[in-house]
C-alpha cells in the first residue's frame, strides 16, 4: 500500500531542519577532536588531499599504516591531544591560544593512523574539500577543521533529506534513526560516518519504491541500490549480507541472473577487504594481551558452541550499552545524556515502528525474510569481527563494538514489517515519532556538553 496520501510532504524538509540546528549545537559545544576517531579521521581527509587516496604501511619494518600529511595539523591541536592524553578538560576555547594560529604549509610528515588508514576515500570527500579550500585561501587549521565539519553536516543533510523524499514504505523507522542524536554527532564531525548512516538510507529508501507498488526491481533501480551497497560495504565489510537484498527484489530471483548483483557485491567487498588487509592493515598498537585473528578463528570454526556463550554474555553483559549508544553517546564515548532521553527515544521507535506496519504495502514475504536473514547476518558478521580483530584470544567478551555499528543496517527494519491497521488517532500521532529525540536533546545538549567538559 503507498501512503502517499497519507504522509505529510513536510517531514524531509523539517528533519533536515532539525538535523541542521542539532549539528550545529555539536560543531559548536564538541572540543576539537572530541569525536570518536576525530583525529586520525583528520588526518585521513588531509592524505587525501594531498594525493594519496589510499593509504599505506609505513615505517621502516612496515608495522605502521598511515600516509603523509601536512606537520603543522598535529601541531595545532596539541593543546587538545595533550588533555585527552593526561585525562584533563579540554580548553574552553582555542581563542587567544598561539595554536589558533598556525597554518597549513608544514613540512610533510608520515605518520601512523593505522584505524582510519584502512579506509577507501569517497566518503572524506566534504572533508577533503574543505582542506583544500583551507589552503588556498589561506586559512588556520582551525578555521579549516570546522570548515569540514560544516560541509559534513551539510552534505549528510542533503543526503538525508533526500533519502527521505525518496521513501515510500519504511520511512518513519529511517527518519527517527536518522535523527538519533548519536547519528548526528556524526554528521557533524570531521569522519567518513555521517555519510556512511546518510547513504544507507539513501539504498533504503530506493528499496522501499517497488515494495510500496508491490512490484518487482526494475534493473535500473537495482543498479542503484548495489551501486550505493558497494559504497557502503567496501568502507563497512561487516555489512555485506545485505548484500541479498538485490536479489530479493528481482522480478524473477530464481532465475540465474537475478543472483548476479548479490555476488558482484560480495567480490567487490572480498576483493577492498583482500586488498585492504594485505596492502594497508597492520596490527593493533602493543598489548599485554594476546591478538591473533587466525588462532581466534579456529576457535569459533573448532568450538562454535564456546563463540556462542561468548555472544551471549556479550548481548547479556554490554548490549543494553549498545542501544544507549546507538541513541546518544558522543565526545570520546563517554557523554550520554540524561536517562529520560532514552526512555523517550524508545517510544519514538516504537511508534514508528508502529507507522511504518500501518503504511506497508504486506507484499513481497520473500524481501521480508530475507531482510530478516540479512539484517540479523549483519549484526553477526560485526560482532564476529570485532571478535577476530579488536578481541584478545579466547576472551570472555567481544570488544570494541560500537552502538553506531548498528544503525546502518536498522534503517532497513522498516521495510521487513507486514501490515496492521492503527486506530486514525494513534496512525496520526505516530507520524511526529522522529522528532521526539532530537528536541529533547538539543535541550539539554549544551548543558550536558558543558558540564561534561569542564570537570
Amino acid at each position: 500500500m503507498r501512503d502517499d496520501a497519507q504522509r505529510p510532504d513536510w517531514l524531509p524538509w523539517i528533519a533536515g531542519a532539525v538535523t541542521v540546528t542539532l549539528g550545529l549545537l555539536f560543531l559548536i559545544l564538541m572540543p576539537p577532536l572530541y569525536n570518536p576517531d576525530e583525529m586520525n579521521h583528520l588526518y585521513r581527509a588531509e592524505q587525501i588531499s594531498r594525493g594519496e587516496l589510499l593509504g599505506r604501511r609505513i615505517g621502516a619494518d612496515r608495522t605502521e599504516a598511515g600516509g603523509t600529511i601536512d606537520g603543522n595539523l598535529m601541531a595545532a591541536f596539541v593543546p587538545y591531544i595533550s588533555a585527552q592524553i593526561n585525562r584533563s578538560p579540554p580548553p574552553p576555547s582555542i581563542r587567544g591560544l598561539p595554536e589558533a594560529a598556525i597554518k597549513w604549509g608544514g613540512p610533510a610528515m608520515t605518520i601512523d593512523f593505522r584505524n582510519t588508514a584502512i579506509y577507501p576515500p569517497y566518503f572524506y570527500l566534504p572533508s577533503v574539500v574543505a582542506i583544500l579550500g583551507g589552503k588556498a585561501l589561506g586559512a588556520s587549521i582551525h578555521q579549516t577543521f570546522y570548515a569540514a565539519r560544516l560541509l559534513n553536516l551539510l552534505a549528510a543533510v542533503a543526503v538525508l533529506v533526500t533519502a527521505l523524499a525518496l521513501f515510500r514504505t519504511g520511512r518513519t523507522v529511517a527518519a527517527t534513526l536518522l535523527l538519533f542524536p548519536t547519528a548526528v554527532s556524526q554528521y557533524a564531525a570531521v569522519s567518513q560516518d555521517g555519510l556512511l548512516i546518510t547513504v544507507g538510507a539513501l539504498a533504503a529508501a530506493l528499496a522501499s519504491r517497488p515494495l510500496s507498488e508491490r512490484r518487482a526491481a526494475t534493473g535500473v533501480e537495482i543498479a542503484w541500490i548495489t551501486a550505493l551497497l558497494a559504497l557502503l560495504f567496501v568502507t563497512r565489510p561487516p555489512l555485506v549480507p545485505l548484500a541479498l537484498l538485490p536479489w530479493a527484489l528481482a522480478r524473477r530471483p530464481l532465475a540465474p541472473w537475478s543472483i548476479l548483483s548479490t555476488l558482484g557485491l560480495v567480490a567487490v567487498t572480498a576483493g577492498w577487504s583482500l586488498y585492504a588487509g594485505t596492502a594497508i592493515k597492520v596490527p593493533w598498537w602493543a598489548s599485554p594481551f594476546h591478538y591473533s585473528m587466525t588462532e581466534q578463528l579456529t576457535g569459533i570454526l573448532t568450538s562454535p558452541a564456546t563463540y556462542g556463550g561468548v555472544l551471549w554474555r556479550t548481548m547479556s553483559d554490554l548490549g543494553h550499552g549498545y542501544l544507549l549508544q546507538a541513541v546518544a553517546v558522543f565526545g570520546l564515548l563517554d557523554v550520554f545524556l540524561p536517562g529520560w532521553v532514552y526512555g523517550v527515544a524508545a517510544l519514538g521507535i516504537g511508534l514508528a515502528l508502529l507507522r511504518d506496519g500501518h503504511t506497508a504495502s504486506g507484499g513481497n514475504g520473500l524481501f521480508r525474510g530475507t531482510g530478516v536473514i540479512a539484517v540479523a547476518g549483519t549484526w553477526l558478521l560485526i560482532m564476529t569481527i570485532q571478535y577476530l580483530d579488536f578481541s584478545p584470544v579466547g576472551f570472555a567478551h567481544i570488544l570494541g563494538v560500537q552502538g553506531r555499528y548498528f544503525l546502518t543496517p536498522a534503517l532497513f527494519l522498516g521495510l521487513l514489517l507486514p501490515h496492521w491497521r492503527l486506530p486514525a488517532p494513534l496512525a496520526a500521532l505516530s507520524a511526529g515519532a522522529p522528532f521526539l529525540t532530537p528536541v529533547l536533546a538539543a535541550a539539554t545538549l549544551p548543558t550536558t556538553i558543558a558540564l561534561h567538559y569542564a570537570t
